[in-house]
């Protein structure tokens, strides 16, 4: 039985993708264990294995929001971030050479680049498997010095993944960009999930967002535009630190893969909204339009290219300009006027839109480079 060792720099009980590539993978036959933040998940069919642990997730802008306050987060916010990455580097080494001690390792996963870069002396006696999330140097960073920092990780990227036996990434349009970028072939592994069970809604009861409360979500226009077009909305996610709603609306604690499905089956018309401005936006597709669509869930979606070639394509709902409230309501508008057939086209899209798909595809490419 080969031993597959995955490492990320992300809480292990909110990260659905790590979650489901490890589990296929144990299906598959392997031993999984996953490095990674806490807090950790129960009753999972891999072995988590904690190096740290997830900073608190409450807001403190109401007591840090002077003058003063925003001066010196954005003068320490690229050496805090240098810091955490640094101990977690740190911490992933060391913890691999324990392992090795006891337990032979023949694959490492690397999950983004923070994690190819904690394995880097490891990459000569394992297979290693790079799985980027998302285009790295494309995240939209805050503080002094953030174009140094997106530099460095762009050179670190670069030379690292030279090593990978195999590179995987979650839509066409970043395969295609990180391909053109590393000069090599890049897979893809969609954020899908398993088709649900449960009976599809019949009819609209609210707006559902399910994800992080964050910068970044467009979610005071989606708030506006829901007032707008009269229709109850309703969140579900972790409050990210430094964020805030302009309108006060209760947010429902993040729960379960099973529980937020609920509550988007529940709400009837599911929200993947994106801000506008972002780079890795262009080429993102969210768990959250996957989720919807395993529910069998109409969408009212950002309209970038990545999420509008899905959407499109399989006429699962309107898309949105995002930053503008009267497009979103009007989106809003026009599904629920068509909402049986757009419902029909998310249940129909469902069958190959799964994770059933990706999970084979996943273990394809394990397959082929075990045998190389």
């Amino acid at each position: 039985m080969k031993v597959v060792l995955m490492v990320t720099m992300s809480p292990l009980k909110f990260d659905s993708r790590v979650d489901r590539e490890a589990s296929s993978l144990v299906e598959a036959g392997y031993r999984v264990y996953v490095l990674g933040l806490g807090p950790l998940p129960e009753n999972c069919v891999w072995t988590p294995i904690q190096v740290g642990i997830v900073g608190s997730t409450k807001s403190s802008a109401g007591k840090r929001s002077s003058i003063f306050w925003r001066l010196v987060k954005y003068l320490t916010l690229v050496p805090y971030r240098y810091s955490k990455r640094r101990q977690f580097i740190r911490q992933v080494r060391e913890r691999i050479e324990k392992m090795r001690e006891v337990a032979a390792i023949d694959i490492i996963h690397a999950h983004d680049l923070p994690a190819l870069e904690a394995t880097k002396p490891f990459h000569k006696d394992f297979l290693l498997v790079y799985d980027s999330h998302e285009l790295w140097t494309g995240r939209k960073l805050r503080g002094l010095g953030s174009r140094f920092e997106m530099s460095r990780d762009a050179r670190i990227e670069a030379l690292e993944v030279q090593s990978a036996s195999a590179v995987i990434t979650v839509s066409d349009q970043l395969a295609e960009e990180l391909a053109s970028k590393f000069g090599r072939e890049v897979f893809v592994i969609r954020n899908t999930f398993p088709i649900s069970i449960e009976n599809p809604p019949r009819r609209i009861n609210y707006l559902a967002y399910a994800g992080n409360i964050s910068d970044g979500r467009d979610l005071n226009t989606v708030i506006d535009g829901a007032l707008e077009a009269d229709v109850d909305i309703k969140l579900m996610g972790r409050r990210i630190s430094g964020f805030q709603l302009k309108t006060p609306l209760e947010v429902i604690d993040h729960g379960s893969i099973e529980e937020a499905g609920k509550f988007i089956r529940d709400g009837g018309i599911a929200i993947v909204s994106l801000e506008s401005g972002i780079e890795n936006h262009l080429r993102a597709l969210p768990n959250k339009l996957f989720q919807a669509i395993a529910e069998g869930v109409p969408v009212v979606a950002s309209d970038f290219p990545a999420i509008a070639q899905i959407v499109r394509s399989n006429n699962l709902g309107v898309l949105y300009k995002p930053g503008d409230s009267c497009s979103f309501s009007n989106a809003v508008k026009q599904l629920s006027d068509n909402y049986f057939q757009f419902l029909e086209n998310a249940l129909t899209a469902r069958k190959t839109l799964c994770w059933s798909v990706d999970s084979e595809n996943l273990q394809n490419i394990y397959e082929k480079i075990c045998i190389e």
